[in-house]
């Protein structure tokens, strides 16, 4: 069943290093460095509240708005403002960061795009999957969604669990690249091994009508019942009603699944803070 996407921003304090933290089921923004949050996606709950409808959310970056004030510059702004200068990644991806939030700098979308490439073009994963966003989202750039593909594969392939969710949600709605339900299901599962919630959602609501994957309504449950503990708002919404569909012999089949499988992995599971 298609699904339509919403796309929002979020800021989440964990990963800019990881776009690891957003689409249009909510992803979030990480940072390596000065962990101030910057936006990469998140996940956002449905207008719809049916849980057999087939809107899933996916996360996501919400465009802030730039200042031509200007801002004087500290010392620590400079030096960092040097060390990009001079090709260091991460002092580019900070001042990236800065320009996108305002931190010492006037707001500067362009400049934000022009750093997170720089740093990008070194590999830097957190700065791949954000410069991914932006162009999803043209914050800075035109918005180009094949560009946006590009560097959610190049962050997603080094491991940056938001940056597989947004690729599996590139494939899953068909944006940027042709739709392929088990191509989006592969790189959901990638995201959701390492305890990424919004990817665990998007694979209860896989199983749960059978998209990329055979209909399974014990393992949505599982996957629910795991993106739940992990504190993700839809899982907790459903959870409950997919329950309702199922008979006590499966409950009790699905809680062995989610055991076994945290067993197996227990990153599955976010260490509670």
């Amino acid at each position: 069943m298609a699904r339509m996407k919403q796309i929002l921003l979020m800021l989440i304090a964990v990963v800019m290093v990881g776009c690891g933290k957003k689409d249009e089921s909510a992803p979030q923004v990480e940072q390596k460095l000065p962990q101030s949050g910057v936006i990469k996606e998140q996940e956002v709950d449905p207008k719809a509240p049916s849980p057999t409808t087939s809107t899933k959310p996916e996360p996501q970056a919400k465009p802030k708005e730039s200042t031509e004030e200007e801002i004087p510059l500290s010392e620590a702004a400079k030096q960092k403002i040097a060390r990009a200068e001079s090709g260091d990644a991460d002092a580019q991806y900070g001042l990236a960061v800065d320009y996108r939030e305002g931190i010492g700098l006037a707001k500067d979308a362009g400049k934000s795009a022009k750093w997170f490439r720089k740093a990008a073009e070194q590999g830097h994963a957190d700065a791949q999957c954000n410069l991914a966003v932006i162009y999803k989202n043209g914050e800075g750039v035109e918005k180009d969604l094949k560009e946006a593909v590009k560097w959610y594969r190049k962050a997603a392939e080094q491991g940056d669990a938001m940056a597989q969710f947004g690729l599996g949600s590139r494939y899953e709605n068909g944006e940027g690249v042709e739709k392929d339900l088990k191509e989006a299901v592969k790189w959901y599962r990638k995201a959701a091994d390492q305890g990424f919630a919004f990817a665990q959602d998007s694979l209860r609501f896989m199983y749960t009508f059978g998209e990329g994957v055979l209909e399974d309504r014990v393992t949505a449950y599982a996957w629910c019942s795991i993106a739940a503990a992990n504190g993700n708002a839809l899982s907790k919404k459903y959870k409950g009603s997919i329950a309702k569909e199922l008979t006590s012999a499966q409950i009790a089949q699905a809680e062995a699944l989610v055991k076994e499988m945290i067993r197996k992995n227990p990153k599955l599971l976010k260490k509670k803070e």
